[in-house]
Order: C-alpha cells, then structure tokens, then sequence
C-alpha cells in the first residue's frame, strides 16, 4: 500500500501544514484497546475512538530477522501497567498511520504485532513489537522420529 502524496509531503517536507498520526489498536483476551498520539481523543480509522495518549514508535531492527518496532508508552496512568502486569499472553498490535486533516483515512497499516521484552519504569513503559517469523516454524507440524514412526527406521541392535 503506497501513501499519497500528501502523505509524502507531509513527511518528507521542509514545512509541512499536515502531520501524521499512528493510530494504535491493542487487543488482549477479552479487550481491545484504541490510542493514538494526540493531546485529545479522536475519531480514527474504522470510526472507532481512539484515546488521545503520549507514545513514542520507532523502527528497532534494520537486519535479516524479521521487523521489530519499539514502542513506549507514557506511564501516566496506573491502568496500562495493571492491564500489561496481568496479561498471560503476549497482546497484538495493529499500527495504522493517517494525517491530521483526515484521521480516518489509513496511508499505512502495520498488522499483528505482538508485544515482547517489557520494561517499565516511574515515566515511560516500553518494549519490542515484533511478527512471528513463518519460515522459521517447524514444517511438517509433526516429526517423523523413531517414537512415532519405528518402521521408517532401521534396528541397529
């Protein structure tokens, strides 16, 4: 997915009337959390509202693994830690970026994310966003070993 011009401009420019925003959609078991780096909520992509939090993003990895993005999250409110504190699976995250005249309008989307290597202290929360790596599961799913396949293996004994 290619952005706009506009887009374009906006980053690339000397001066600039747009910015951008990224729109953040957390999904954990059981809840869906929407933020996006702006002093005031704002209706966004999906015309869903997403909270207006302080966040930084920032490309992590520039290598052969796969993408990593870092992430932190400003620790003002004792709810993002309590919520992060009792998660027993790693949550995902959707990234999706827009500009400030049309909030609703997506130039680039970044899915399934998910959260690893947390660390938090008194102002910022932070941590990796990283994607499974599909090359690197096992295929088959299942091994052929002696256990569980004895005639596909000699008897040396």
């Amino acid at each position: 997915m290619a952005i706009s011009s506009t887009a374009k401009r906006a980053l690339l420019g000397r001066a600039s009337t747009d910015g951008l925003l990224v729109f953040v959609t957390i999904v954990t078991t059981g809840e869906t959390l929407r933020f996006v780096n702006n002093p005031k909520n704002l209706t966004g992509p999906g015309s869903n509202v997403f909270t207006g939090y302080p966040f930084e993003i920032g490309l992590a990895s520039d290598n052969d693994e796969s993408p990593t993005v870092e992430i932190r999250i400003g620790n003002i409110d004792r709810d993002v830690m309590n919520s992060i504190e009792t998660l027993t699976s790693p949550p995902v995250f959707t990234l999706q970026v827009a500009l400030i005249s049309t909030p609703t309008t997506v130039e680039k989307s970044y899915t399934l994310f998910k959260l690893r290597e947390v660390n938090a202290d008194a102002m910022w929360i932070s941590g990796n966003l990283a994607q499974d790596r599909i090359s690197t599961e096992i295929w088959p799913k299942q091994r052929a070993t002696r256990e569980r396949c004895p005639s596909l293996f000699r008897r040396t004994d």
